[in-house]
């Protein structure tokens, strides 16, 4: 193409409102996997036929390094399948719910209105590709999404009616285990502004010890839904996520899987704690006080 062509090609495509494009899709260098890459029996995929190419693609590459990371981890056998769909907003997307949910359409768009990113269940999530967080985040940013989102139906999926047993743990062990195999994550303001850039797990940790220095309460104190979503929220997160790294290196990232295991077949967690991690609850506790009165030094796994 000349440079004249591209002018009058980019004058057109300024007239349009700038559409989205079919471009290669990039992470941290590397070419994403194309959307019809072999897609492991772990992961079920399903996506609309109006979802653009590049949310098919950035979505289903979280999926697979999840994947792989606990592959790598010796984890594979241990998670449950769970189906994944991407959809935009409408029919589609609710009657997949209503499927999945056995609901009639109206209880289906109450289940789920357009506002929400995601929802799921025991063995599958739903992705709303007309919101924001798909429509309009960076790739990394809805990677990162993605991937943290999806170790959560793991949870619930493995774990059932106690997978938010305890709350930080559940909160902890899922944006531990994303912000670890996804190359770059940003700290996010109300309206998705990228206010903070970090390439890697190392470059992210410093702004959650920071973060976390700022709660009071003892983690023991955030074991419910309701005493965590008393801290702030960024706060919050960040407490949990390096209690789950402290857990890690205690006894692999393997066990952050298998307690989700145990707890699907012993509803009494503190049992499944201390199985998973060989640790007991109290016990760990100590050690995390410990751990934040040093000032959350980090951990050699």
């Amino acid at each position: 193409m000349s440079v004249d062509d591209f002018y009058r090609w980019f004058e057109e495509h300024e007239a349009d409102d700038f559409p989205e494009l079919e471009l290669p899709v990039v992470a941290g260098g590397d070419a994403l996997v194309p959307v019809e890459a072999e897609i492991p029996p772990s992961i079920r995929w399903e996506t609309g036929d109006d979802v653009s190419h590049i949310v098919r693609a950035t979505t289903l590459e979280a999926a697979l390094m999840m994947h792989d990371y606990l592959d790598s981890l010796g984890a594979t056998d241990m998670v449950t399948p769970v189906n994944l769909y991407v959809y935009t907003y409408g029919d589609d997307l609710l009657n997949v719910i209503a499927r999945e949910e056995g609901l009639g359409s109206e209880a289906a768009a109450e289940y789920f209105h357009e506002g929400h990113p995601v929802t799921g269940g025991v063995g599958w999530m739903i992705m709303n590709a007309s919101h924001p967080w798909f429509s309009e985040a960076t790739q990394i940013a809805r990677m990162t999404f993605v991937a943290k989102e999806l170790f959560h139906r793991y949870q619930i999926t493995m774990g059932r009616a106690h997978a938010a047993d305890p709350f930080w743990l559940y909160v902890g062990s899922a944006r531990y285990l994303a912000n670890r195999i996804v190359p770059e994550d940003w700290i996010l303001n109300s309206v998705m502004d990228p206010i903070v850039r970090i390439s890697s797990y190392d470059d992210f940790r410093p702004v959650r010890v920071e973060s976390a220095k700022r709660v009071d309460e003892e983690l023991g104190g955030m074991d419910t839904w309701e005493n965590w979503h008393a801290v702030p929220l960024e706060e919050a997160n960040s407490y949990s996520i390096l209690a789950a790294e402290l857990l890690a290196a205690h006894a692999g990232e393997a066990s952050l899987v298998r307690y989700y295991v145990l707890l699907g077949s012993n509803p009494n967690w503190r049992d499944a704690f201390e199985e998973a991690f060989g640790i007991s609850v109290d016990e760990f506790y100590e050690l995390f006080n410990e751990h934040r009165a040093a000032g959350f030094p980090v951990q050699v796994q």
